[in-house]
């Protein structure tokens, strides 16, 4: 028999070889410093400002503001009345009442041109004080001044206060009691305490008072008045005197009534006394005659 042949192996193909692939070197980075991380503020929860207390009311600030009065003639001013305020008190079914004073900002001073007037022998204002919402009393006071001078023509040399009236009508907002008072120095009889020698200006540093303490006064702080020889607008004092100063507030000065009762008291007060003394010596006397008597 035939012997069957070995088969041949199939030759394996051989492989080609992978190429090797050289990796690129990476650059190493330089360092460099890295900044330190900044801390993150924790926010915190501020606690409320507590609310502070009420500050207390402020008091009332005095007036700063005066009052300033012109009378005007032929464009110029010929009269000067100024002062800090003006207050009245009175007296209302048995009750003294003390308003609160008259200033720009609770009430409105208006002169009366047709009632005031500039004469070198006499001179008159007349200026009215409207109360305002800010009063607590509602009403009018009307105020007259008349001022007479000895110099019949050309400058001044000396005047006084002739007369002052007043006149007050009003009553507390949300009463309907009206209130009426009226006052006039001349009808009463009672002088003024200020005049001007030379033809200057008046003064008073302090209050003045024009009425009488068991009814009605009107009272003005820091009078300025320059009825005649009126320089510049301003209120000329005395050259080398210091202007008249004014007594604490009270009624006008004691007028002729005062002292004819001043006078008749002392007078009566004396008469007892001599009564006194003649009836002691009588009464002695008529003992020394009763011992005579008895001795006799």
């Amino acid at each position: 028999p035939t012997p069957t042949p070995t088969p041949t192996a199939t030759p394996t193909a051989t492989p080609t070889p992978t190429p090797t692939i050289t990796p690129t070197p990476v650059p190493t980075a330089t360092p460099t410093s890295i900044p330190a991380p900044v801390p993150t503020a924790t926010a915190t929860a501020t606690p409320p400002t507590p609310p502070s207390p009420p500050s207390p009311p402020s008091p009332p600030s005095p007036p700063s503001k005066h009052v300033d009065l012109y009378v005007l003639q032929n464009q110029e001013t010929c009269l000067l009345f100024s002062f800090l305020f003006v207050s009245i008190s009175l007296v209302d079914q048995g009750t003294t009442e003390h308003l609160p004073a008259f200033m720009p900002d609770n009430a409105q001073f208006s002169v009366l041109p047709s009632e005031s007037v500039c004469d070198p022998l006499l001179s008159v204002i007349e200026f009215q004080v409207n109360l305002l919402p800010k009063h607590p009393w509602e009403g009018r006071l009307n105020v007259t001044f008349e001022f007479v001078s000895d110099t019949p023509a050309g400058s001044v040399t000396s005047w006084y206060a002739y007369d002052a009236r007043f006149d007050f009508r009003g009553n507390k907002r949300g009463t309907n009691s009206t209130v009426t008072k009226t006052y006039s120095a001349r009808a009463a009889s009672k002088s003024f305490y200020f005049e001007a020698a030379n033809g200057m200006g008046y003064e008073c540093p302090g209050l003045i008072s024009f009425g009488t303490f068991s009814d009605f006064n009107v009272i003005f702080s820091l009078l300025e008045v320059q009825p005649f020889n009126v320089a510049n607008n301003v209120t000329s004092p005395q050259d080398a005197d210091l202007l008249d100063s004014c007594l604490p507030p009270e009624p006008i000065a004691s007028g002729n009534n005062d002292k004819t009762i001043a006078i008749a008291v002392t007078t009566v007060i004396c008469g007892l006394a001599l009564v006194a003394v003649l009836v002691v010596y009588a009464m002695k006397r008529r003992t020394r005659s009763a011992y005579e008597t008895l001795e006799g």
